[in-house]
This record gives structure tokens, sequence and C-alpha cells, in this order.
């Protein structure tokens, strides 16, 4: 999945990021039928904690090893780093979101921008495309020279 050379040596299991994603989609779906501020409070401080400080403390990703311990499915080890940025452009999104769900005549907006994010978790989640991977590509590309 990662076409340039990672900035990092830090591996982690593709299943696991993957079930972070679907659990991501999952309470995007609740916000987009019942918005709720705790919702995103909620999803950008567990990006903030696998994006820029500690991963195993995020409740994500313990709820993602606990089902994945579960199922018994064997490691697909991938280069975190792309993952690690990913989850940066997840924390900024919800951090928009949030924004943007507190101002009374933008409850649309931030509905469609839950969607989109929730359309960029499924990616991840079911199909195994990490559009923020694709975006560190690009971004390693043009800037990590």
């Amino acid at each position: 999945m990662n076409e340039c050379c990672p900035i990092s040596r830090e591996m982690v299991n593709e299943n696991v990021v993957r079930l972070n994603a679907f659990f991501v989609f999952i309470i995007g779906l609740v916000f987009v039928i019942q918005p709720s501020s705790v919702l995103i409070a909620f999803l950008l401080i567990d990006f903030f904690i696998r994006a820029f400080w500690q991963q195993k403390l995020s409740p994500i990703r313990f709820a993602s090893l606990s089902v994945n311990k579960a199922l018994k499915w064997t490691p697909a080890m991938v280069n975190a780093a792309p993952k690690v940025f990913a989850a940066k452009i997840g924390f900024f999104f919800c951090l928009i979101i949030l924004i943007v769900s507190l101002i009374p005549a933008a409850h649309l907006v931030s509905r469609l921008l839950m969607a989109l994010l929730m359309l960029f978790a499924a990616l991840e989640s079911f199909f195994k495309y990490c559009v923020g991977c694709k975006m560190y590509s690009i971004y390693f590309r043009l800037f990590q020279k």
C-alpha cells in the first residue's frame, strides 16, 4: 500500500488499523443519525492519542485489539508512518467537524463532513485502501527529500 520509503521503522498490525477504521465508521454513522458533540470529541481525543501521543492508550485501538485477538486473525504488519499520518488527518478533520457542529446553522455541513470521514474509514476498513496513506505518499515525495 505504501508507495514511498517510510520515515519510521515502527510497524502496526493492518488488521487492527482496519478495525480502528471500522469503529470510526460506526461512530460516524451514529453521529450522522444523531449529531452529538460528545461523539466528535471522543473521536477527536482518540485520533489525538493515536496521532500525537501513545497509540497504546487509544480506546478505539484497545477495542480493535480485543476484537482482533478474539477473532484470532494472523497479524499483517505494515509501516506505521503512513497510518499515523492518516490519524493526524483524522484528528484535524474531527476538529473541523467539532467546530462546525457547534455552529447552530451548520449541522448539515457537519454531517456532510462526517460522511466524508466515514467514506475514508470505510475505504480503509472494507477495501484496505488508505486515503491518508496515499496523501502521505504525496507529502513524503514533496516535502521529505
